[in-house]
């Protein structure tokens, strides 16, 4: 049984999308579990339309948004489906447009999602404010283990807001980001010789060159 659409690289328009919510919608006993639409130009509008396709009662449980183009607007759009969402486990949404704006529509919808694991959000452009804004999201959530947010530019100031928030988050075990700020963060919390016993999270620096 079909459990998987890729529909990645595949230069879909908004009359797509359009059409693919529909055909969601006539088909409830569908199980498809997971759905692949990176790298479309699908923007706002189509984030838009596809938050519609989150509020529905479907066994997705993967979304990949990843290099969609989707701005603020969209996120606004699906953080709110999202919010509510009790089904989707993973979503990706590297390298589109999130500004801290759209962290902080993000960072609304983690305080009161309760089934999403995994938040891929590389690429972006969340910058300190963005970093805040997750954090204070994270702070409420018990659901995600594994964040992907490396490329984000965050300086030390968001490195801390999130090293905070890892520190009393009980979930979160694996953390991927492209910055030492953040294990300045985490080591000046606790003492060296107590920082792996003490943590559970598996920080994943990667250093350019």
């Amino acid at each position: 049984m079909l459990d998987s659409i890729n529909l990645s690289h595949k230069s879909l328009t908004y009359a797509d999308i359009v059409k693919l919510a529909e055909d969601f919608k006539v088909d409830q006993d569908q199980d498809i579990r997971t759905l692949k639409l990176g790298f479309n130009d699908l923007r706002d509008e189509g984030a838009i339309f596809i938050s519609s396709m989150l509020r529905q009662d479907s066994m997705l449980t993967c979304w990949d948004l990843g290099f969609c183009s989707i701005g603020d607007r969209g996120m606004e759009s699906l953080a709110s489906s999202l919010a509510s969402n009790t089904t989707i486990r993973i979503l990706y949404l590297s390298g589109n447009l999130l500004s801290p704006v759209g962290f902080k529509h993000l960072g609304n919808a983690l305080a009161s999602n309760k089934t999403l694991v995994a938040l891929y959000v590389t690429g972006n452009a969340a910058k300190a404010e963005g970093a805040k804004q997750l954090a204070k999201g994270l702070r409420f959530n018990y659901s995600i283990e594994k964040l992907f947010i490396n490329g984000n530019k965050i300086d030390k100031d968001g490195a801390s807001s999130l090293s905070d928030t890892l520190a009393a988050n009980h979930t979160i075990t694996h953390l991927n980001m492209v910055s030492h700020a953040l294990l300045e963060c985490y080591t000046r919390l606790i003492p060296r010789d107590e920082f792996i016993s003490f943590f559970r999270v598996t920080i994943i620096l990667e250093t350019k060159g």
